[in-house]
């Protein structure tokens, strides 16, 4: 086969390769734009590499395919340049008796040589040239639009206005507000925060809404949400009060009580303090003796001071106030003197200056703890309403914080089995163990119950900063000081 026939043969398989490319680009970006515009139109969200994926191996089936069915053989290429160049199948003939050294066939071959050799390559056009525009049109066409969809946001602009009904609602959601029992100083801001929403959505003059954006909408309520939950948490300080009590507490009865505290629970809290007046009968201590009693009810109220100073919350706020001042008698009972020279009237006269202080400062403690869940209340009252009178999706919305249960472990509704052991193990000032060597503490770095003597060093170093920085009042410091070397003994008691 001479060089001017490998000329056309060349020309010829690159327009198969460049028809190829084009069918599988094309076939590649239909696929890409047929899933990427459903997708985006209906809010779902998938890795770019599913779609590159998609789209290269469309390419790879569609082009291969293309080139396997208009592959150029040598027999089709002299077929197409017979009939391009005219020359009546003599190019058929050259290639079918190209190895032929017959006086005929070297004649035949000759002459097609010197008529490729004038012909060029110049009349071998495009066989398909305008399936391939069409085909680059329409995928181009489909996936820029594609694209452009995606860019603007996937569902097209829902411009709305708030009607009549839309601002009578959000007045009455101002009435609500302003009715609450909630302090007067955050109060302020939630109703600023509102009529910032209605003056953004509604002319009070003309009566009429202002047209805005589903994006638009999204930004005036989440700034909105966001402020007032700030505005209301000043005064939610059962959430981080109970936290630091559930965290750094021994005490099963102090651990409960964080829970239920953090939990906003004014009856389960209630209820845990009314158990610790069970605990402070004469009868759980029969077999201790006054100053081992006291030793425990002034660690009791250390913790509390403990968890209190821990929790950042300002000493004047009511909760924090309450929980103090039961700390304070507490730790008062355990320094009262006997009522006489004997020892079981010293018992006894401690336990009922402890008792009498629980009783004193359970009602308010619950009072309080049912004031702060009304506040958290009203906050998602005010989070929902807004989400459903502008129509706003779930995850559009912010994340203003979790809502705690109130079930402690090893108690029916925890993972909703029934007398499942618990795991504190016991604990100081509950059964017959005031330390117990099988007492668990919550590690907050692991979320697991472990043996307090493996955070320890840590908890107490955290204690110590506290102390130093002045956190922690100059009265409670020796008694905490007390109940971290008991601690410290009953842990090197464990080890030995």
């Amino acid at each position: 086969m001479n060089d001017d026939f490998k000329k056309f043969r060349s020309k010829i398989i690159a327009h198969a390769v460049i028809e190829s490319v084009i069918a599988g680009l094309s076939a590649g970006l239909i696929v890409v734009a047929a899933l990427l515009l459903p997708l985006t139109l209906t809010g779902i969200t998938v890795n770019a590499g599913i779609y590159v994926g998609a789209g290269l191996g469309m390419f790879v089936i569609v082009g291969g395919l293309t080139f396997v069915l208009i592959r150029p053989t040598e027999k089709r290429i002299a077929r197409r340049v017979d009939t391009e160049l005219a020359m009546h199948e003599k190019v058929q003939t050259l290639v079918a008796f190209s190895s032929s050294n017959e006086p005929m066939a070297v004649i035949q071959r000759d002459d097609a040589n010197s008529r490729l050799a004038a012909a060029g390559t110049k009349k071998i056009k495009f066989k398909r040239a305008w399936q391939c525009s069409v085909a680059s049109v329409v995928a181009v066409g489909l996936f820029a639009g594609a694209v452009t969809v995606a860019a603007l946001g996937g569902k097209p602009e829902d411009t709305q206005a708030a009607d009549n009904y839309t601002y009578t609602r959000l007045r009455n959601l101002v009435g609500t507000v302003q009715n609450s029992s909630l302090d007067e100083a955050p109060k302020a801001i939630v109703l600023e925060q509102l009529n910032l929403v209605i003056e953004s959505v509604y002319d009070v003059e003309k009566q009429e809404g202002i047209p805005l954006t589903y994006d638009e909408r999204v930004t005036i309520v989440s700034q909105a949400v966001v402020n007032i939950d700030a505005a209301i948490d000043t005064v939610v300080t059962g959430e981080p009060i109970g936290n630091s009590m559930y965290e750094l507490c021994v005490d099963l009865t102090l651990y409960e009580l964080g829970i239920h505290i953090r939990a906003l629970s004014g009856g389960t809290a209630y209820s845990t303090m009314a158990a610790w007046n069970i605990v402070l009968d004469d009868d759980n201590f029969n077999s201790y003796d006054a100053a081992t009693v006291a030793k425990a009810i002034s660690e009791y109220a250390a913790q509390m001071v403990v968890a209190l100073s821990a929790s950042s919350v300002s000493a004047d706020d009511a909760l924090y106030t309450i929980l103090a001042g039961l700390a304070s008698e507490l730790g008062d009972a355990a320094n009262t003197p006997a009522a006489a020279d004997d020892a079981s009237d010293a018992k006894a006269a401690i336990l009922s200056a402890a008792r009498d202080a629980v009783g004193k400062y359970a009602p308010p403690l619950r009072l309080e703890l049912q004031a702060q869940s009304a506040d958290r209340q009203l906050d998602w009252t005010i989070y929902n309403e807004l989400q459903e009178i502008f129509g706003i999706a779930d995850e559009d919305m912010p994340d203003i914080g979790e809502v705690y249960e109130d079930t402690v472990p090893g108690q029916e509704g925890d993972d909703g089995k029934e007398d499942e052991d618990d795991p504190s193990g016991g604990g100081a000032g509950r059964g017959d163990a005031l330390y117990g060597s099988d007492s668990l503490i919550y590690d907050y770095t692991t979320g697991e119950q472990v043996q307090y003597g493996e955070v320890f060093d840590r908890y107490n170093s955290i204690i110590v900063s506290l102390i130093n920085d002045g956190r922690i009042d100059e009265k409670y410091i020796e008694m905490i000081n007390a109940y971290l070397n008991a601690l410290a003994q009953a842990r090197e008691e464990e080890e030995q």
